[in-house]
């Protein structure tokens, strides 16, 4: 009678072993996921219409901006130029009526200096009348022509960003009554502007305006020390008959530097216009 002995276990590889198993067990959290058949359960579906419906909260989008233009361009400072044209005419103009009225009243100076009597103590003649203007026009004319060229500046800055200016904006306004800088610093800030604005050929003269600035300037200085000075205290010399040659002088300078401002405002603003027209690179 034999005796039953039980069997090793089986080596079939379609049936795993214990060490199998527990290696299986080990690496079961990162298996993939099993196929499912048919649509997740939170898929929207045909059963939610809220899903394509667009949320009452949330903004329309905005219209594509045309490729090349910039979303917000400065407006052209066109209203401001007529008035620092209109401002530096009327300055001329109150010059050559100044020159006019420097003859005759050199005239009565010049009686009054072979007596040795001081301007202070002079009748008051048309000259001293008219010159009162010259302040408060001198003072528009800085004002509406420094505000164009701020607003110039700007928008070069806005068109033309690349362009390196030598000076800050600020100088547009201060750079004119500032002592020694004011000789040259005006020049570079216009200078600049007009070629960081103007993409074509910029005219000629702008050496000659800055001159026309500066000379009449000169002879203002002169024609207050032949009238006794700042208050008219020192007596008057013979030398105040030359008074009506540097007015004219000064006058005839100022219309050219007039002309020559004018063009300027005028060439930049067509150039400013230019660029509402022209896509920025």
């Amino acid at each position: 009678m034999s005796q039953h002995r039980p069997h090793p276990p089986s080596a079939d590889p379609a049936r795993p072993g214990p060490e199998h198993a527990a290696r299986d067990a080990e690496a079961a959290p990162f298996a993939p996921p099993a196929a499912q058949s048919g649509p997740p359960p939170y898929a929207p579906g045909p059963s939610a219409p809220y899903a394509a419906a667009p949320s009452p909260y949330m903004p329309s989008p905005r219209p594509p901006t045309p490729r090349g233009y910039p979303v917000r361009r400065p407006p052209v400072p066109s209203g401001v130029a007529a008035g620092a044209i209109g401002v530096a005419i009327a300055y001329a103009v109150l010059r050559v009526v100044l020159a006019l009225l420097s003859l005759p009243a050199a005239s009565v100076w010049s009686d009054a200096a072979e007596q040795g009597i001081a301007y202070e103590d002079v009748e008051l003649v048309a000259y001293d009348w008219v010159v009162v203007l010259l302040v408060p026009l001198t003072l528009a004319t800085y004002v509406v022509g420094c505000l164009w060229l701020y607003q110039s500046r700007t928008f070069a800055d806005a068109v033309n960003p690349a362009y390196h200016h030598r000076l800050r904006p600020v100088w547009a306004w201060i750079s004119w009554f500032i002592p020694v800088v004011a000789l040259w610093f005006p020049y570079l800030v216009v200078a600049d502007v007009r070629r960081a604005t103007a993409r074509n050929r910029l005219m000629a003269g702008m050496g000659l305006w800055w001159a026309c600035w500066l000379v009449p300037g000169v002879c203002d200085q002169i024609t207050t020390q032949l009238t006794g000075g700042w208050l008219g205290t020192l007596p008057l010399t013979p030398a105040v008959a030359a008074y009506p040659l540097f007015e004219w002088l000064a006058a005839l300078l100022v219309c050219v530097g007039c002309w020559l401002w004018v063009a300027m405002i005028r060439e930049l603003t067509a150039a400013q216009r230019e660029w509402e027209i022209t896509p920025v690179a």
